[in-house]
């Protein structure tokens, strides 16, 4: 026989409330509950992805500081770097102007020495040179067991030539000599004009004998090549007086002195001659 299904109740019906099942709801409830969960989640990773989003925004901007700071440090290195190139550039070319300062600088100096100890109308030296190295001359023959020969001349009369001729005439013979001397010297020896017509030759490790073969051959060349001016010839003669340094010398004043007593002995003998001491028998006498 069919199970009837027992109706409502009267009472429930009048009441008009219909009575239903407590399981009905329940996997609309566990959709909805999971929904929101889903939303909640959905937020969170909103958020989540709003702040990473956030920082990426952040981390550009402070990258494009960077880049800035970085193209403004490089355009300041190359400014910088310009700088520096034109620096370089000024240094060197005011190195360049000192360089040629110094030498110019160098070359006056080198010219007045020159002029303080070279004679001007002549170009030998001066009285000024001699002083300052005679005694080293002296000092060095003595350490090397070398002679010096020392040897003073004079031109006979010069005093005649400018009176006559004018001091022109006078210079110009001069010279002449101061050639003719020149054409003598070795390297290491000395040739000065010490004042007016009187000139003065150092020699190292010549004996008397070979200063007087010397002198003997400057007087023939003065005699066979006499000077000229204006067209016409000017002859002169000299006297000369030499010596050699001497162990008992206490220097070179010494030796000078004894070198210019000889000359005064040729020129009180009659002038054109040389007159020596220490040399062969037949000089002049001389201290």
């Amino acid at each position: 026989m069919p199970t009837s299904t027992s109706a409502p109740s009267k009472d429930a019906e009048a009441a008009g409330v219909v009575a239903t099942d407590p399981g009905l709801f329940t996997e609309e409830e566990q959709a909805l509950r999971q929904a929101d969960e889903m939303v909640a989640s959905l937020e969170r990773m909103t958020l989540g992805m709003s702040q990473v989003a956030g920082s990426i925004r952040q981390g550009y901007h402070e990258l494009r500081r960077l880049l800035h700071m970085s193209d403004r440090l490089q355009l300041d290195l190359q400014q910088a770097n310009r700088a520096l190139e034109e620096q370089r550039q000024e240094l060197a070319r005011v190195n360049a102007a000192l360089g040629v300062e110094m030498m110019e600088r160098q070359r006056l100096a080198e010219r007045l020495r020159e002029m303080t100890v070279v004679d001007e109308l002549t170009t030998l030296h001066n009285r000024r040179y001699l002083n300052e190295v005679a005694e080293e001359v002296l000092a060095v023959a003595r350490s090397h067991g070398q002679d010096l020969g020392v040897m003073v001349i004079d031109i006979d009369n010069f005093k005649e030539v400018n009176d006559t001729l004018g001091h022109a005439a006078g210079d110009e013979v001069l010279r002449h000599l101061a050639l003719k001397i020149r054409a003598c010297l070795r390297e290491g020896d000395v040739g000065a004009r010490i004042g007016g017509d009187e000139f003065l030759i150092l020699m190292p490790g010549l004996s008397a004998e070979r200063i007087r073969q010397v002198v003997e051959r400057l007087r023939a060349v003065v005699a066979l090549e006499p000077a000229h001016w204006q067209g016409r010839a000017l002859p002169f003669t000299l006297s000369v007086g030499y010596t050699v340094a001497e162990g008992r010398d206490p220097g070179f004043a010494a030796v000078y002195a004894r070198a210019d007593a000889c000359l005064y002995e040729a020129k009180r003998g009659g002038r054109d001659r040389l007159v020596g001491h220490g040399a062969s028998a037949g000089d002049g006498p001389c201290p």
